[in-house]
């Protein structure tokens, strides 16, 4: 007969038909006052423990990254917004700098157009004493001819 460590094979037999049927129990049982425990309460296999902490890690878990991801996407969002507004205010900037400086342009032409040279009035005033001048000296030759 072939042993098996320091146990007999009839040993192993009835460990085994014996923890059977912890293997087929109920993950989850509730017990009440009087059943074999002093409490009311509920037991769990360490399966069904380790599966309730696993989904509850998990769920949290999950949860912080949904989380995490909607915060991101809502940065990404409001930094395209802030972008799109500031690339506005340059556009809109630069239109009214360059439009500011077409007036400017214009109105130095105008101002330009509209106001005579400086040689240009004392030009006209000498020419209107020499024109009067001379107009005075041939009215007075004309009338010293007819008299």
């Amino acid at each position: 007969m072939q042993k098996f460590g320091k146990h007999k094979p009839g040993e192993i037999v009835f460990a085994v038909l014996l923890f059977v049927g912890l293997a087929f129990a109920d993950d989850i049982v509730t017990i009440r006052k009087g059943e074999k425990a002093p409490f009311d309460g509920t037991l769990l296999s360490p399966n069904a423990a380790a599966k309730i902490i696993t989904e509850t890690d998990y769920t949290l878990e999950k949860c912080l990254i949904d989380a995490r991801r909607e915060k991101s996407l809502l940065e990404a969002k409001l930094t395209l917004e802030r972008k799109n507004v500031e690339s506005e205010l340059a556009a809109c900037t630069l239109k009214y700098t360059e439009m500011e400086k077409l007036y400017e342009q214009q109105i130095d032409y105008l101002e330009k157009r509209s106001s005579l040279p400086q040689w240009q009035t004392p030009a006209y005033f000498t020419g209107g004493v020499v024109v009067g001048a001379a107009l005075v000296y041939g009215s007075s030759l004309i009338l010293k001819n007819i008299q």
